[in-house]
């Protein structure tokens, strides 16, 4: 979990910026994933851009205004999803599919897949991704394999996502 923790302090800016826009949404993807796959494998990456699962709202401008940045904020209603959440969940990789968001005193984390994969460096196509040729695709397209050298590719597992947050103490 401490590799996790430690990745949210990287993000503590744009979870601000996420706060201070006002929208409902969850940051996620390789602003988390990366460091802590960068940390289990002993390597420093370039930066990433910022996702932001929203719900019924466009916040792209509202982003990029408060924190410029490679932000992309992207609606899930858009792609028929009935949730921000379910929106999470349905992100291609397990490790991918993990979202965070400032609460008053804390943070939300919101793992749909859990965190195993993700602490565990390995790479596998989540429950709510079906497209397995766009999943195969998209691994090899990205490099993630001869970037992280030990990651673990694993065939999906079935399973429910859980879409109820954790809730956390700030790490700062």
């Amino acid at each position: 979990m401490q590799p996790l923790l430690e990745a949210l302090v990287l993000c503590r800016p744009q979870l601000e910026a996420l706060e201070a826009s006002g929208l409902r949404g969850w940051l996620g993807a390789g602003c988390l994933r990366n460091p802590v796959w960068d940390a289990r494998f002993g390597l420093r990456s370039p930066g990433t851009d910022w996702d932001v699962a929203l719900f019924g709202e466009e916040g792209q401008v509202r982003l990029e205004g408060l924190l410029p940045g490679p932000w992309e904020a992207v609606d899930q209603a858009r792609y028929g999803q009935g949730s921000a959440e379910a929106g999470l969940a349905s992100w291609p990789e397990t490790a991918t599919a993990i979202g965070a968001r400032l609460v008053p005193g804390g943070l939300e984390v919101l793992a749909p897949w859990g965190l195993g994969d993700l602490l565990d460096g390995v790479l596998r196509r989540s429950g709510g991704f079906t497209d397995v040729a766009a999943f195969e695709a998209r691994a090899a397209s990205k490099r993630w394999s001869a970037r992280w050298p030990g990651l673990r590719v694993e065939p999906w597992r079935p399973g429910v996502p859980a879409l109820r947050p954790t809730r956390i103490e700030r790490p700062w």
